[in-house]
């Protein structure tokens, strides 16, 4: 997401993208972000005392890594708690934890 976001911003620099469309952009990553973080959360709640896969501590361990600024740490972490993510209409999204 940060990605795109900075591509927009540099389409604008480059007088390539109106302030407009730069601002809506923006808006819909923002939007994208909020709705991820809030799945992220819903799944982290029903997850964490239930998954079957791993004891206590490597639950807090991957607790601790998913939310670590080692974006390579975060997404190994992730790939073992998600077994699957669907996206419909660009905008709806499933999460399919992992022992599921």
């Amino acid at each position: 997401m940060d990605k795109r976001l900075q591509k927009q911003l540099e389409a604008y620099e480059d007088d390539l993208i109106s302030k407009e469309y730069l601002r809506k952009a923006k808006e819909r990553v923002d939007g994208e972000r909020q709705r991820l973080q809030e799945k992220l959360s819903r799944l982290e709640e029903g997850n964490w005392s239930t998954h079957k896969k791993t004891r206590p501590g490597e639950r807090q361990k991957l607790q601790n890594d998913v939310n670590s600024l080692d974006r390579l740490k975060a997404k190994a972490a992730i790939r073992q708690l998600i077994s699957k993510i669907e996206i419909t209409n660009g905008q709806d999204i499933e999460i399919a934890r992992s022992g599921e």
